[in-house]
């Protein structure tokens, strides 16, 4: 039986990768129906943007509308309190271009996420439960900020360094970032992450280009520092961020991202904290007045 099983797992393998003389039917490879949970919870904001879908067979072409669940019951808890979750209808994002409508929305109204309290969310659908825990990690203080300049090069351009030295708590994740970066709400990482293995004083950077000759004038920048909680390290360590399209193939350890979604479902939901503090720094311009 071992043998027949290797012989079945060789002639998927060479099916997808250079057919193995008679291609496999998506339509006969095994599938099972699951919710998809995503969340990032930030304290001082509130719960406008959960997203609740549903895993499609890959005989099945993608599209958010297919995926999108619009009629799911779910709720946040917070301690004893339930904070029911509406779905929000088709949502203008302008964030990507061409702009478009999300679907696939829920809020909780009047929920407002406080740092270092526990959340649970619950979804149910037809006959599907799953459920997530999200952490929210204590807000970073920057205690002070130092920016430096490398260049200009031979073309002209520099790099702007931003350091930002604070206390770091142990197990806690943290990153850097800029609006030079266009950082948006989503599991971006920015630079310089790390996971502190000690409540101490430590320091992030992050950097970008500028142009440096020319008339120097001032401008600046919100650097952001983010903690991020333990869990999300798990999910990163896992290949989370990395997972492509043809893993549903071949799976294997490294490649099945570690959700923390539990129960019929799959996906992420986690605790995210975000300092943000107004940089100024000098760049050039492309001629002189």
């Amino acid at each position: 039986m071992k043998r027949s099983h290797g012989c079945v797992i060789v002639c998927i393998f060479l099916a997808v990768s250079a057919g193995c003389f008679k291609a496999v039917d998506p339509v006969d490879l095994p599938f099972e129906e699951r919710l998809v949970i995503r969340g990032i919870l930030e304290p001082g904001k509130p719960v406008d943007d959960i997203y609740i879908g549903r895993t499609l067979p890959i005989s099945e072409s993608y599209s958010q509308e297919k995926a999108a669940i619009t009629d799911a019951v779910a709720y946040i808890r917070r301690g004893n309190d339930l904070h029911p979750l509406r779905y929000r209808g088709p949502v203008l994002d302008s964030s990507f271009f061409p702009v478009g409508y999300q679907v696939g929305l829920y809020a909780a109204d009047s929920l407002i996420i406080e740092s270092e309290r526990e959340y649970e969310i619950v979804v149910r659908w037809k006959t599907l439960t799953a459920s997530g825990k999200a952490t929210i990690p204590p807000l970073p203080v920057i205690d002070s900020i130092q920016v430096s300049v490398d260049g200009p090069g031979e073309y002209g351009n520099g790099i702007v360094h931003i350091s930002a030295f604070f206390e770091a708590r142990a197990s806690i994740g943290y990153s850097s970032s800029s609006d030079f970066y266009r950082y948006r709400d989503d599991v971006s990482l920015g630079q310089d992450l790390f996971q502190a293995l000690a409540t101490e004083q430590t320091v992030v950077t992050t950097t970008f280009s500028v142009y440096l000759k020319g008339t120097l004038v001032e401008d600046s920048t919100d650097f952001l520092l983010v903690a991020h909680e333990p869990a999300f390290f798990k999910y990163l360590a896992s290949g989370g961020l990395e997972r492509q399209p043809d893993d549903i193939f071949l799976p294997t350890k490294i490649l099945v991202p570690e959700w923390n979604v539990i129960g019929d479902g799959v996906g992420i939901f986690f605790g995210r904290a975000r300092t943000v503090k107004k940089v100024k720094y000098f760049r050039g311009t492309l001629s002189s007045p």
